[in-house]
């Protein structure tokens, strides 16, 4: 089978969503300027570089607004929060996706625990395994191409702090993607958990080691 996503139908370049996957999902906590809180899922997310630490989150523009309540609170503020999604928050992680009248903080509509960050102004979701707090860096915006295409806006995020619940470290403080039950996006209402993992060295060493 062949597509070609030059010509193909809005359905068929939805498949961009179940080729690549698993994905990491980004449950973003953001304020606006007044301190109303928001906190909304987003699956096109990844890291970006390691050093300095940046990661990547794209979001495109919804129907009933010009952009969505994260993005216009980032631009504003320049600061939020990227917290990771455990398989106890996978419910209510999805219920925020909700579509809520602007201002309207999802946190508390959907019986999510926050708390301020550290070192910025924004919240972090109390349960979630990590948290990284970052900075604005950059925001990269993709343009539509054809008439049922929509805008989305590439967000890079600076990490200046990161925080991790203990209970996810093993015996030598590391984060521990099993141990924090990470979940990801698959496709369509689809989500994947942590089960087994398997170990493969590389056959190569590091320039330099």
């Amino acid at each position: 089978m062949l597509i070609d996503l030059r010509n193909a139908a809005l359905s068929d370049r939805g498949l961009m969503n179940a080729i690549v996957a698993p994905r990491p999902i980004a449950w973003i906590g953001s304020q606006d300027a007044s301190g109303r809180g928001n906190l909304a899922p987003f699956s096109h997310f990844n890291v970006a570089s390691s050093a300095p630490p940046v990661i990547s989150v794209s979001m495109n523009t919804p129907d009933d607004r010009p952009r969505k309540d994260s993005l216009a609170n980032i631009l504003e503020t320049e600061v939020f929060s990227v917290n990771l999604v455990s398989e106890s928050l996978l419910h209510r992680m999805v219920a925020t996706s909700t579509a809520l009248p602007k201002g309207v903080d999802e946190a508390g509509e959907c019986d999510v625990a926050t708390e301020p960050c550290d070192f910025i102004a924004a919240p972090r979701v109390v349960e979630s395994p990590a948290t990284l707090e970052c900075r604005l860096y950059r925001v990269i915006e993709i343009e539509p191409e054809r008439e049922d295409d929509t805008k989305s806006s590439l967000v890079l995020g600076r990490v200046i702090g990161i925080a991790l619940r203990d209970d996810c470290l093993d015996e030598r403080s590391r984060f521990d993607p099993q141990r924090a039950a990470l979940v990801a996006r698959s496709a369509g209402i689809h989500y994947l958990t942590i089960r087994d993992t398997v170990q493969v060295s590389a056959p190569f060493k590091r320039a330099g080691s």
